[in-house]
């Protein structure tokens, strides 16, 4: 099984599924997903791994606020500089997604 296949398989399997999605996301499954995104627009794996995180809706959401917020606090707390890496622009697609336009999600305007 390739990479796609399996991004699309999770993909479905979170899709309007809140229990799937709850225990994908409690399995750091957003973690491993963030890790495939990059900017090529051609990179089906990573347009993919994008959609599959726009389908864990609510709680995909409140786990990359966590995420953030936690490293947020660890950099306050040790005054040391921490990457949120992919963590921004996958928040503002995900809060962009029912309210923004296509160009606003994948180019990260708000």
């Amino acid at each position: 099984m390739t990479g796609k296949t399996i991004v699309l398989c999770i993909s479905n399997a979170v899709s309007n599924h809140a229990r799937n999605a709850e225990q994908f996301v409690k399995e750091n499954g957003i973690e491993k997903l963030v890790g495939l995104l990059n900017d090529d627009d051609d990179d089906e794996l990573s347009n993919k791994a994008f959609a599959a995180m726009t389908n864990l809706k609510q709680v995909g959401l409140r786990r990359i606020l966590d995420i953030i917020q936690r490293n947020v606090k660890q950099e306050i707390e040790t005054r040391e500089q921490i990457s949120l890496g992919k963590y921004l622009p996958v928040l503002n697609g995900l809060i962009c997604k029912n309210h923004c336009s296509p160009l606003t999600i994948r180019y990260g305007h708000i």
